[in-house]
């Protein structure tokens, strides 16, 4: 009895080690502009305003769980404080998450902006689909970009919601810029500092 449960713990420890590690490289880090501390004001058309501080920045993730897996990609996500897109409460949830390749799926990034009253339901983009895009140029408040890409949702799966969010502004230096809902209202980036 002792000798099968000694060959039961090394199958499942050999099953459960067989994957590969696959760890993000720099050039994808890169893809995150933010710093833990970090306080994003942005105004919107009608004059509200809507605050994102940036609690946390892990990196170094890899998935678990009692599968083998093939490949084990590294993640890195964005944890910030943002008002509830539906509630007057402020929530914590990850803002952006990169999730590197593997040998048989692309590197992604997960866009995951939640704001006030605001919610951009298609979010993922392959590192490849973002890099053919065409940089644009953006004025803001806080400075003139020429690194931004128009980030259009495509898939239209909640455009009957009031909080759709048609389009995303991402600068590659410095993240979200700006946004246009559906209703028409836009949200702009006032504001990023460190207090």
């Amino acid at each position: 009895m002792k000798k099968q449960t000694s060959i039961l713990i090394l199958i499942t420890i050999l099953l459960t080690s067989c994957g590969k590690k696959i760890e993000m490289p720099e050039s994808e880090k890169l893809w995150n502009p933010y710093k833990v501390g970090e306080v994003l004001i942005f105004k919107s058309s009608e004059n509200e305003l809507d605050t994102i501080k940036v609690k946390e920045i892990n990196d170094n993730i890899f998935p678990d769980g009692p599968t083998p897996l093939k490949y084990y990609n590294e993640s890195l996500w964005i944890f910030v404080e943002h008002t509830d897109p539906n509630y007057d409460r402020h929530l914590k949830n990850n803002f952006l998450e990169i999730t590197t390749g593997t040998p048989e799926t692309p590197t992604t990034i997960n866009f995951r902006l939640l704001a006030k009253n605001s919610v951009f339901y298609d979010s993922y983009r392959t590192v490849e689909e973002l890099d053919s895009m065409k940089l644009t140029f953006l004025e803001t408040p806080i400075g003139k970009f020429s690194d931004v890409l128009e980030i259009n949702d495509k898939e239209r799966r909640y455009s009957e919601r009031d909080n759709f969010v048609e389009k995303i502004y991402w600068s590659k230096s410095n993240g979200y810029l700006k946004f246009e809902k559906k209703d028409g209202k836009t949200w702009e980036l006032i504001k990023k500092y460190v207090p």
